[in-house]
């Protein structure tokens, strides 16, 4: 199980690998749905959606699936 640090909180979860494989899959839909449309860089609440995102795909393509 992995634990991750957040400035507010730390939630575990427990996730199997095929769990893990289809949560991958859906950011990397999202991933490509979102690169669409033209981003609005003065909007930081979706910079900061789109900086979560990008840190818990990375977190999750490194584990096993």
């Amino acid at each position: 199980m992995k634990t991750y640090a957040t400035k507010e909180m730390v939630h575990e979860i427990e996730m199997t690998e095929p769990q893990v494989a289809m949560l991958v899959t859906l950011l990397k839909a999202d991933i490509v749905a979102s690169s669409w449309n033209e981003c609005d860089y003065s909007d930081t609440d979706h910079m900061g959606y789109l900086k979560d995102r990008a840190e818990v795909f990375q977190m999750l393509k490194g584990l096993p699936q």
